[in-house]
């Protein structure tokens, strides 16, 4: 009888030390796996602040801007690229209508420049 008092107590002992252990190991995983979220939410973020640093910069206003300022670069002007009266608009498809090369480029200009300013 006391031989199996002996090998109960011992088989106690032993199952207490494994749960004390895989306890500890359980918790030392937790610890571990929260920092891990930490650190996901923390690259989460970084790169949340990223993307709008990089919307910002590479908005077309801005692009545009910088072009003009540091490069001293700017939009072409009609009068620039060459006179208007060099380009012959095709006759038959603008006949059709009874417009004029001239009567199209005031409509042009006059829609284009409501929209610009």
């Amino acid at each position: 009888m006391w031989k199996l008092s002996i090998l109960c107590s011992f088989i106690a002992i032993i199952t207490g030390i494994i749960l004390n252990v895989i306890s500890n190991s359980i918790q030392n995983k937790q610890a571990h796996l929260v920092k891990l979220e930490k650190q996901i939410n923390e690259k989460k973020e970084k790169l949340r602040i990223l993307e709008t640093e990089w919307e910002y910069h590479t908005h077309p206003k801005k692009l545009m801007e910088i072009a003009e300022n540091e490069l001293g670069m700017s939009s072409r002007e009609v009068d620039q690229i060459g006179q208007i009266k060099m380009f012959k608009i095709r006759g038959s498809a603008w006949t059709m209508g009874g417009l004029s090369t001239e009567s199209l480029l005031k409509t042009h200009f006059e829609k284009s420049n409501g929209k610009m300013n």
